[in-house]
């Protein structure tokens, strides 16, 4: 028992790591430019995290089949009690990474944009070709200005 309930603790330990994580991943995406390497180490470190959650939440598994326990432990009120928090803290963390997935998808829709806009700057015709040279064929306008 005391080896669930150690499992259970280093699962709890991990999800709340993996909430700060997320928290500043929040305030990452959240700036109006996104820093790319501070954005790459928040990813990894929160991939790590969910490597090391899925890892406890096997060992929990194991426990409990040698146990013959099931989660939510309801005849056990210490277990219960640290499963009641470990659903809270996964219930947030799905919820900030539901975020996290929205501020994302709001800077990829500017960088879709940008790149609409710079397509159609390319493709409008130009004043002057590769070489400097002036290419208005006779589409200018003069204009004659007196004051």
């Amino acid at each position: 028992m005391e080896t669930l309930r150690t499992t259970l603790h280093k699962l709890q330990e991990t999800l709340t790591e993996l909430e700060a994580v997320i928290a500043e991943e929040i305030k990452q995406l959240s700036y109006a430019q996104v820093n790319p390497v501070a954005l790459q180490q928040l990813s990894d470190t929160k991939s790590r995290l969910l490597s090391t959650v899925a890892y406890y939440d096997e060992q929990r598994k194991q426990e409990e089949t040698r146990l013959q326990l099931l989660a939510p432990y309801s005849q056990q009120a210490a277990l219960a009690a640290l499963w009641e928090r470990l659903q809270q803290s996964t219930q947030k963390a799905s919820e900030m990474n539901l975020q996290t997935s929205h501020l994302l998808n709001m800077h990829m829709q500017k960088v879709r944009n940008l790149n609409q806009v710079m397509d159609k700057a390319v493709a409008s015709p130009t004043l002057y070709t590769a070489g400097g040279q002036s290419d208005d064929k006779g589409k200018a306008r003069a204009y004659n200005i007196t004051i």
